[in-house]
């Protein structure tokens, strides 16, 4: 993404956050990032394609990725060509967003990781081997981002939220 700084558009978020802010509204969907930036920009906006421009953390939760490869209307096999390590050696960006787990910079509440994570997957269907290969890399990605948080910029995540609370809170229950 990129973005000219300016202070009138600056304004303008701030401006579109405050409203999000004070809607008190039970089933209000904004108050995210891409939201803002989607309200902000999405009439005006030139859209990259996705891939391999922009990976989300969730793809690696999904069992169908033909969305993201672009495979919809594809022949079943084409449809299941996913490599998780060749997909994330291409993406040129990785966009946390695994709602409603925090972001990177919130530990993970235990009972989350255990919610959350992506399943590991069978071998072959007369298997009893699984691959957990996209919990690895998924896992990986948040604690590669902590340990670069902590040595480039000298800060710690905060404190893993009550995992109920949050999810309560986020309107994840």
């Amino acid at each position: 993404m990129l973005i000219e700084p300016n202070p009138l558009e600056l304004r303008g978020m701030l401006d579109t956050l405050r409203s999000w802010w004070m809607d008190q509204s039970p089933d209000k969907t904004h108050g995210y990032d891409m939201e803002l930036l989607n309200q902000r920009f999405g009439a005006s906006a030139m859209v990259l394609p996705h891939r391999p421009y922009a990976l989300l953390t969730s793809e690696f939760r999904n069992t169908d990725h033909s969305a993201y490869l672009g495979t919809i209307n594809a022949p079943a096999p084409m449809r299941n060509k996913w490599d998780p390590d060749a997909v994330l050696k291409e993406a040129k960006l990785v966009h946390f967003s695994d709602w409603p787990l925090p972001k990177p910079w919130v530990m993970w509440p235990h009972d989350a990781v255990t919610e959350i994570q992506p399943n590991c997957t069978k071998m072959g269907s007369d298997s009893y081997q699984y691959s957990c290969r996209e919990r690895e890399i998924w896992k990986d990605l948040y604690n590669d981002f902590r340990k670069r948080r902590k040595d480039h910029c000298r800060l710690l995540s905060a404190t893993a939220p009550n995992w109920p609370s949050w999810k309560k809170t986020v309107g994840a229950e």
